[in-house]
């Protein structure tokens, strides 16, 4: 796509505080993007969730010539610039809540289609995060699988390295603009990425400073674009467990590393495993087995390729003898998790009888409890 068409599309990514969702809501009221500049102040205002500073912002916009400027830097590094629409616009990543409205790509396309682990921990990783990693990571891609991490210090950039090393794809996702490699020392592994064959991205326009407030924000693209999450080794807060529970809201595996009881680099893996739901692994097979269903082994010229096929996947409950209410329970579960509560009311069913159900449907296999009252169909 010419990257000029998009310029819509890059003016609104520099107005502050909008975010994506608050530009998929103005491009719905107003039709296109480009239409969005041609509203008034008051217009802007009755569209919900616009308030009167950002619908000032909107539209007093005139700065085109720094939307031309950012545009021009992009082709310069023959960088891609992919809205929502573009054919190569990753599948997965449409899925989330929030995806971003513009991805600024540096590398192979085709490395965002690709079938991905998200591999994950702490920037000061012990001698076991060091070896969890790179044994993990080396698996993963000798599976065929892409590596989707952050680039940044620890168990990130062993990720990233891990899979060049293996001649694997991996796809480093940015807390700054695509011209500003952050941390500046991992400019020569982003390189060797992009020429194995995987690529760099960032919702950032170019010239963004990696600010703090920018990472929580890269980090549901990081999960966003994976089946699963692998977090190896990480603390009870921070990035990782943001970028866990990111996963778990979107509907994406999250897989965990156990680590030894009272060692608090590893508490946050355990605390996933006990609390969160998530699936304790050993092996990278643990994590093949656990989503087997929807990939494809397709041998190639000596190689493994793998292929995404979400509609190929059968919910174990359909092939069951379920009672009315069970199936009218999984028929709601597959939309999407949803709180107990809320599932009640959809069901007009008071809320202990739902639980009864829940329980049964657990034992058996079929949903999973969530943190939170949340519940989810298991597949």
């Amino acid at each position: 796509m010419n990257l000029h068409s998009l310029r819509p599309l890059v003016a609104l990514s520099l107005i502050p505080q909008l975010g994506s969702r608050r530009i998929r809501s103005l491009i719905k009221a107003a039709g296109t993007a480009e239409r969005i500049f041609g509203m008034t102040m008051t217009q802007i205002q009755q569209i919900g969730g616009i308030g009167d500073t950002t619908a000032r912002s909107v539209a007093s916009f005139r700065d085109w010539s720094q939307v031309d400027r950012l545009i021009d830097t992009g082709e310069r590094m023959g960088a891609y610039l992919l809205g929502l629409d573009d054919p190569a616009y990753p599948d997965l990543l449409c899925q989330i809540p929030d995806p971003p409205v513009l991805l600024w790509v540096k590398g192979e396309l085709s490395a965002l289609n690709k079938a991905g682990i998200a591999v994950i921990g702490t920037r000061q990783p012990s001698d076991y995060g060091r070896t969890a990693v790179v044994k993990m990571t080396r698996d993963l891609c000798e599976a065929g699988l892409c590596i989707v991490s952050g680039l940044a210090y620890g168990i990130d950039a062993l990720a990233h390295d891990t899979a060049v090393k293996s001649q694997g794809v991996t796809i480093g996702v940015l807390g700054s603009g695509i011209d500003r490699i952050y941390p500046s020392q991992h400019r020569p592994l982003a390189f060797r990425m992009v020429e194995a064959g995987g690529c760099i991205i960032s919702e950032f326009p170019p010239g963004t400073k990696p600010d703090a407030g920018n990472f929580p924000v890269r980090n549901r693209v990081v999960s966003g674009l994976s089946l699963g999450t692998l977090v190896i080794e990480t603390k009870g807060e921070g990035g990782s467990m943001i970028t866990a529970r990111l996963a778990l809201d979107q509907n994406r595996e999250v897989y965990a590393v156990p680590h030894r009881i009272g060692d608090l680099q590893g508490e946050g893996c355990n605390q996933l495993i006990q609390i969160c739901g998530a699936k304790l692994v050993t092996s990278v097979e643990d994590i093949i087995s656990d989503f087997r269903t929807r990939l494809k082994w397709l041998p190639v010229g000596g190689t493994v390729q793998t292929q995404l096929e979400f509609e190929t996947k059968t919910s174990l409950w359909k092939h069951m003898n379920l009672s009315p209410l069970s199936e009218s329970i999984c028929e709601i579960l597959e939309k999407g998790q949803i709180h107990t509560d809320d599932l009640s009311v959809q069901l007009s069913q008071p809320v202990n009888h739902v639980l009864n159900e829940l329980l049964q449907l657990e034992f058996a296999g079929v949903v999973r409890t969530m943190p939170g009252k949340m519940v989810k169909i298991e597949q």
